[in-house]
């Protein structure tokens, strides 16, 4: 499948403070999940943010990285998330939310899903994505 990914980081009101996306390939939906949890991560401690809450909607994902399954095809990308997790943040969280309040992550992810790849860091909020934004606090 060719997958995208979007991270979404946003302040404790729901208001953007950066984002990427990045089209990654031909990967399953899980696989990606994992990889815009890792690159959320890198981009929140590069931001010097120290607590944080991965929202993720995809449960296999975080069983995977709860569970740490050695024979899992990507075990490497989930030991690399985990050393993240456990670098000095005041809180790290993973917890698993509905894909229905994960509207601005999927839009995000949509929005390059043409594109060639790429990590693009996105400082600004792309005006394509304030209704998203808005709509995610709605719900």
């Amino acid at each position: 499948m060719r997958s995208a990914i979007g991270c979404v980081m946003r302040d404790c009101d729901g208001d953007w403070i950066r984002g990427c996306k990045s089209m990654i390939g031909l990967v399953v939906p899980c696989t990606a999940t994992l990889w815009s949890i890792f690159y959320g991560l890198k981009m929140a401690w590069e931001n010097d943010e120290k607590s944080v809450i991965v929202e993720c909607d995809c449960e296999e994902a975080v069983a995977l990285i709860s569970n740490v399954d050695p024979t899992f095809d990507m075990f490497e990308l989930v030991y690399m998330i985990r050393n993240l997790m456990s670098e000095e943040w005041e809180l790290c969280d993973l917890v698993h939310i509905a894909s229905s309040v994960n509207i601005a992550v999927t839009g995000l992810a949509n929005s390059v899903i043409s594109d060639d790849g790429g990590l693009v860091d996105l400082n600004l909020t792309p005006s394509y994505m304030l209704p998203l934004l808005v709509a995610d606090k709605r719900i």
